[in-house]
């Protein structure tokens, strides 16, 4: 199993399947974890269709549905860390449950980081996803044929990075946002973000008239 994607989810069943099915699109996914923090579906009844999403789409589906004490997307990132010690996973994405996924998002992601250990040695961490809220960049790039901005700061709606680097991070901790814990670290160890230009990912709950006017193709 070369790569492996987890999503903490909390109800937005749709937006859930949706961003399932866009990531399938991509030949690199081998594994799915799905860690859901509080859904009021009926948990068996999501077990099932993930189930069946796996069994149609020879991918691997791990659903878990921890008691209200272990929610939490700092508690669940904590859990996918101990869980692919026990694989053979080079690449891990963490991706948010409202994102629509491009053909070709994790398969470029990965190429960007095995070109990046050749020409951009600090960047640790690609997101195919534009995020409007970190627009300070240190500087642009093309890496593997992509343009890339690279910075200090990025969010965490769509991450790839390579699993040795993931599991080396502390646990996150349950009364910090995910994102600015992964800020603090990535600056302690000078990793740098790679956010393409031109994204592979795009925010499911943003309007299409929103998405032309950040510039994003559809």
């Amino acid at each position: 199993m070369k790569s492996c994607v987890m999503m903490a989810v909390r109800n937005r069943y749709v937006h859930t399947l949706r961003t399932i099915n866009s990531l399938l699109n991509d030949g690199e996914t081998h594994g799915i974890v799905i860690y859901d923090v509080g859904s009021d579906e009926e948990r068996d009844r999501l077990s099932e269709l993930y189930n069946h999403i796996a069994t149609n789409n020879n991918v691997r589906i791990v659903y878990l549905a921890p008691p209200k004490n272990d929610w939490g997307k700092s508690l669940a990132l904590n859990h996918f860390k101990k869980m692919i010690t026990e694989y053979p996973i080079e690449y891990v994405a963490i991706v948010d449950n409202d994102v629509l996924l491009l053909p070709g998002w994790l398969t470029t992601s990965i190429n960007i980081l095995e070109e990046s250990d050749r020409s951009h040695p600090n960047v640790k961490i690609v997101s195919p996803f534009r995020c409007p809220c970190q627009r300070v960049y240190l500087h642009k790039a093309d890496i593997a044929g992509r343009n890339v901005a690279i910075k200090r700061k990025h969010g965490s709606a769509c991450l790839v990075l390579r699993a040795s680097d993931f599991v080396s991070l502390p646990d996150f901790p349950p009364n910090r946002a995910d994102d600015a814990f992964l800020w603090e670290q990535a600056l302690n160890r000078n990793w740098v973000f790679a956010e393409m230009t031109d994204p592979l990912a795009l925010d499911i709950s943003v309007g299409i008239s929103e998405r032309l006017k950040r510039g994003f193709r559809w």
